[in-house]
């Protein structure tokens, strides 16, 4: 996730290239919002009658398109052994947090005793690759996977342009498609989730390496590019209903650039107050993500789905309000070990 800083911006001035390099975090913060609206539909319910949070989880697009470019201005900066250290600090101290909570209460809810090689492996993410273990959360052991790998990401991208992330698509794509076919199952979520996102991931950072042209989002070709974009992932999101291999996170990755559009043009009509409170839970999307992983194991406790309601609602910010001091004094912490 990225931190940026929180200047006030004219809106009426920008367009959206540069509201995208400016503004971040307000766009971080809306993805956030969406995540949280469609785990609210998925873990409280009353999908019924919110029916638009039922597709809030293509928030996770967007984080992973401004992570792309989050991470191009530090990889930039500094290098590969600070850069992975940097984004260590950052993940590493919450996603364990959020193991040990997350172990615990499921050992206390369902009386699993789990091994010393469980705890290590969820604490360490393994269990992301069914090492040992559960599936706890495919995203921020994906995001793991995506830091450590970046170098060659990035390579990648600058080499090849365009038509590398065009190519991932299409080789996401058929990698899904061939797991159905040779198995009769679609792939496991958890991969689905992450091949599926690569791509938006790799645009971020085309869209850093070349934002004088392909970022410009009021350039006509880029235009022109999204908007095929976007009616690709409709017809997709379309066939994820008809047909039986799953490729509703395909669909999502290519409606993305179009919904991250449309938040820019909304961007110039948010109030002020309205504003601080979407940048505040971008700048700690982290910290609310994990707290968000925190409520998921623990509201089946709740009496009532009333309860369960008020529980979701106030639980999201107490439990950001408490990882944000924690992971501040971890990180600095960190920090100074390192300079030793």
């Amino acid at each position: 996730m990225i931190r940026t800083s929180q200047k006030e911006i004219k809106n009426t001035q920008l367009n959206a290239k540069e509201l995208i390099f400016s503004d971040r975090t307000y766009f971080m913060g809306l993805a956030m919002l969406m995540v949280i609206c469609f785990h609210f539909v998925s873990w409280v319910g009353f999908g019924k009658f919110l029916l638009p949070f039922l597709w809030g989880y293509i928030g996770v697009d967007i984080f992973l398109f401004f992570s792309g470019i989050g991470l191009c201005f530090s990889y930039k900066k500094y290098s590969y052994l600070t850069f992975i250290q940097r984004r260590a600090i950052r993940i590493i101290p919450l996603y364990m947090v959020g193991a040990v909570l997350d172990t615990a209460i499921t050992s206390w809810q369902d009386g699993i005793s789990f091994s010393s090689w469980d705890w290590f492996c969820n604490i360490t993410s393994l269990s992301y690759y069914h090492i040992g273990g559960y599936l706890r959360d495919w995203y921020l052991s994906s995001l793991i996977l995506l830091y450590l790998t970046f170098p060659i990401a990035y390579k990648y991208v600058n080499k090849c342009k365009s038509g590398g992330v065009i190519f991932t698509v299409i080789l996401g794509l058929l990698a899904i498609i061939f797991v159905y076919s040779a198995t009769g199952k679609n792939m496991p979520f958890q991969y689905n989730c992450l091949i599926s996102r690569i791509p938006i991931f790799l645009l971020g950072i085309l869209v850093y390496d070349r934002y004088t042209d392909i970022g410009n989002i009021e350039n006509q070709r880029y235009r022109k590019v999204m908007w095929i974009s976007m009616v690709l992932g409709m017809m997709f999101l379309v066939a994820d209903r008809l047909i039986p291999i799953s490729i509703g996170f395909v669909a999502t990755a290519l409606i993305a650039p179009a919904l991250i559009y449309g938040l820019a043009m909304l961007h110039r009509h948010i109030g002020k107050s309205l504003m601080r409170i979407i940048r505040f839970i971008g700048i700690y999307s982290l910290e609310f993500y994990v707290g968000n992983l925190i409520i998921h194991v623990t509201i089946d406790i709740m009496p009532s789905k009333m309860a369960k309601v008020a529980y979701y609602i106030i639980g999201n910010l107490v439990f950001a309000l408490m990882l944000i001091p924690f992971n501040k004094l971890v990180a600095k912490y960190c920090s100074s070990l390192i300079k030793r």
